[in-house]
């Protein structure tokens, strides 16, 4: 199970808990199946028409954070109260828990969340190799068991 869906699993077994850093300013994300990597790579280094070229690579659906914890708590049978988590309170439990031997949250995944992770505008790595990736909506019962 990738981490990010880990962490919302975790998330909607409680009763209230965070939906992420920010709030409407929430980044996006685009989970993206690793089955769905695996056959882009394989196409990728097989094709005569690919060499040299970068992909990006991004599932057909983009979330915010908020969204990725409500989709895995309906799965769930959970409804969570989500409240705002500003990135500054991220920031200070990262810190914190980077005293741990193995810190549950590291400075670098809060760095990340303040990004958005989804494909450029017009750099579909999927569509140039005619793959069709899989949504993670379509996918949550597989991830999630």
């Amino acid at each position: 199970m990738p981490a990010y869906a880990r962490m919302e699993s975790r998330t909607c077994r409680q009763s209230v808990g965070p939906p992420g850093p920010g709030s409407k300013r929430s980044r996006r994300r685009g989970p993206v199946h690793v089955a769905d990597v695996a056959a882009a790579v394989a196409a990728a280094i097989t094709s005569p028409r690919t060499p040299g070229e970068i992909f990006e690579l991004g599932g057909p659906d983009v979330y915010r954070y908020r969204d990725l914890v409500t989709l895995v708590a309906k799965h769930r049978g959970r409804h969570p109260l989500l409240l705002p988590f500003p990135f500054v309170l991220w920031h200070c439990i990262a810190m914190t828990a980077a005293l741990l031997p193995s810190p549950p949250l590291t400075r670098g995944q809060v760095a990340l969340m303040e990004k958005d992770n989804v494909i450029t505008e017009g750099r579909d790595g999927f569509g140039v190799l005619d793959i069709q990736p899989r949504s993670l909506g379509d996918a949550v019962g597989e991830l999630l068991g």
